[in-house]
This record gives structure tokens, C-alpha cells and sequence, in this order.
């Protein structure tokens, strides 16, 4: 079960970094705390983006213009994500998707990185296609990740009515 909230929060961080649309690449926007926070808004725009939702920023001591995006309605006091304000203006972003622990997590984690990363630096030019394949008793969600050297990575989630659920994650390549 630990597998597939890792793999569903994958799934998820890998279709908002913008690779399915190089318009979502370019607008340097990511939705947080259920609003959009973009790059270059002042504080008092994103605070107002923040009002209506049950969360607000709270600075961090000790650091330059950096603040947590926390729930108002606690404790415990959720954190969503981070921002950092540079010259009045939105300089950084960053979304918690989730954190993971046990084996499992560490599982995938050590099967994706061993395949982006060689000589021990991870760099990834690629595209990726999400889907999903539905047969009587089989449900089939994939994400392949083609990568610029003529690899494929197939991380899959199949769900059938007579076997376990299970995660799969494999590499290929072939000739084109």
C-alpha cells in the first residue's frame, strides 16, 4: 500500500513539473494550499491568494524572506510548502507532496534513481505519458518516461479483481 502512495505522489510531482506541456513549463507557476503561487508575486498577493483558504504564511527565523505556508486551524500546523521572497518579489516555491518511509519507498526510490543517474549524476532530458488501460477486471495506470537516449521507463499500477495490486517499474530500449 506504501508503494502505491509513493508511486500516486510520482505520478502526480511528474505531470506538474510541467513535461506534459511546455506551456505549464513556462508560466514558473505551481498550485499550492489549493491557490496558484507564480514566480514574481509580491508578499501581499500571495497572502491575499492565501485569505480565503484555511492557511497563511508564517515567517521562518533566522532566514532572509523565506516563509512557511501553514494551516491556520491547528494544531497540528500543516506545512503544504515553502516560499522565499527576494527584492519584494516570489523567488522560489516549493510543494510538499509527501514524505515515505519503510522499505518500499526506499524500493522505488533506488530503482528510479538507478536509472536516471549514472556515474552517480542524475540528469533527465525527457517526455513523459501518462495513461490509463482498462480491461474487464484490470485497471492499468503507466507512466512512461522516454528519455532522450532512446530509453523507456514504464512505472505501471495495475489493480485486477483476482490478483494483489502491484507496482511495476521497467527500463527498455529499442530500436525506432
Amino acid at each position: 500500500m506504501k508503494a502505491i502512495r509513493v508511486l500516486s505522489v510520482l505520478t502526480m510531482v511528474l505531470l506538474s513539473a510541467g513535461f506534459l506541456s511546455s506551456a505549464q513549463a513556462q508560466s514558473k507557476a505551481i498550485d499550492v494550499a489549493g491557490v496558484t503561487l507564480r514566480l514574481g508575486m509580491s508578499l501581499e498577493e500571495v497572502q491575499k491568494r492565501l485569505e480565503p483558504t484555511r492557511y497563511q504564511l508564517q515567517r521562518l527565523t533566522g532566514t532572509y524572506g523565506s516563509y512557511a505556508i501553514s494551516a491556520s486551524d491547528g494544531p497540528p500546523y500543516e506545512s503544504p510548502g515553502n516560499l522565499t521572497f527576494k527584492d519584494g518579489k516570489l523567488w522560489w516555491i516549493g510543494k510538499k507532496w509527501g514524505s515515505y518511509f519503510g522499505p518500499d519507498a526506499v524500493s522505488i526510490f533506488n530503482s528510479l534513481y538507478g536509472i536516471v543517474a549514472k556515474d552517480g549524476k542524475s540528469s533527465i532530458d525527457a517526455t513523459i505519458e501518462p495513461k490509463v488501460s482498462r480491461e474487464p477486471g484490470v485497471v492499468r495506470h503507466e507512466i512512461r518516461i522516454n528519455l532522450a537516449d532512446g530509453r523507456s521507463i514504464s512505472i505501471s499500477y495495475t489493480d485486477t479483481q483476482k490478483t494483489a495490486a502491484n507496482v511495476s517499474i521497467l527500463e527498455n530500449v529499442a530500436w525506432h
